[in-house]
């Protein structure tokens, strides 16, 4: 079934928001419900395309989509500490033409370096909206692709949450675990709490340290497959391991 809705939004030539309510379409003329036809409506959250209906009783705008998915929206990150984080991370990806990424790990008290993916020529963007079911619509902090948009286990898509005091919602988190089962996409945990620590930038060598991060439909702590399935117990085990920082912002 169609989904009803009492008003809709466009955006005029300057880019500003307008709002055209239900009502106005009541005893409108000819010429007036072809312009408002020809117009790029949108819903309020502007994910979908609406259509006036011109019911003498009832007039109202419609969507050709029978659902709506829900968007982790409120519970993002909002601080100075946060966004600093963001921005500094996308422009030094960027500046990377190749990258290895992966976690240290200890053999007979030597380091070396275990390579989860290595890529080269992705582009990264902050505040990237994607839907990624039926239900769900989430907005990455960072997001990556290959160039050529290319996507395979050589070329899997890449995620990073940067986390202060807010972790993503439960729907979020559990559908990003079954989508990482479907196809091939990594999703990092950045925490504030200690920079540089749970994930790290190596511009001379070329890698991106981390330590936990979805993949192939689990939560891993660098070699080790968590027991972790649901958004509760990541929390748990995260804020357990003083990985939430709910220090202000100076």
């Amino acid at each position: 079934m169609a989904l009803k809705y009492e008003f809709a939004t466009l955006r005029d030539e300057k880019g500003d928001k307008k709002i055209i309510y239900a009502s106005k379409l009541k005893n409108s003329s000819i010429s007036q419900r072809l312009k408002i036809k020809e117009m790029e409506l949108y819903d309020e959250s502007e994910e979908y395309r609406v259509y006036p209906r011109f019911n003498e009783k009832s007039p109202h705008f419609y969507s050709k989509s029978s659902k709506v998915r829900a968007y982790d929206k409120n519970n993002k990150d909002k601080s100075p500490k946060h966004d600093e984080r963001v921005k500094s991370l996308v422009k030094k990806l960027n500046e990377m033409d190749c990258l290895d990424i992966g976690y240290y790990l200890f053999e007979k008290k030597e380091k070396y370096f275990e390579s989860l993916v290595r890529i080269k020529n992705y582009h990264w963007e902050a505040e990237v909206s994607r839907i990624i079911d039926s239900k769900t619509r989430v907005q990455h902090d960072i997001y990556g692709a290959e160039l050529s948009l290319s996507m395979s286990q050589r070329k899997p898509f890449i995620a990073i949450e940067v986390v202060k005091t807010h972790f993503p919602e439960k729907n979020t988190f559990e559908s990003l675990l079954k989508l990482s089962k479907e196809i091939p996409l990594i999703v990092i945990f950045d925490f504030t709490v200690k920079k540089n620590y749970y994930c790290e930038l190596v511009k001379d060598g070329k890698r991106l340290r981390i330590n936990n991060y979805i993949y192939d439909g689990a939560l891993w702590d660098r070699d080790k497959k968590t027991k972790v399935t649901t958004q509760d117990y990541a929390l748990e085990y995260f804020k357990k391991n003083g990985y939430i920082d709910h220090s202000k912002d100076t």
